[in-house]
């Protein structure tokens, strides 16, 4: 992971979030925002992640519901 990706995580404390993802999700994000053309659209890209994870229900702009915890 990044490290700009990684401090926001980690200032935002949503590192668990982050994780508690599926892996199809994590590694979206990560190469979603690797693959914003320049600093500003990946600071765009980060910034969109940390509020989805905050809010839940959503994943790269769309509608997600996580699965039921067994």
């Amino acid at each position: 992971m990044p490290g700009n990706v990684r401090g926001a995580l980690a200032k935002a404390n949503l590192l668990d979030a982050f994780r508690d993802r599926p892996d199809y999700q994590q590694n979206g994000y990560l190469k979603w925002i690797a693959t914003a053309a320049g600093p500003a659209a990946k600071q765009q890209r980060i910034d969109q992640m940390i509020d989805e994870l905050k809010k839940g229900g959503a994943y790269q702009g769309e509608p997600w519901t996580p699965p039921a915890k067994s």
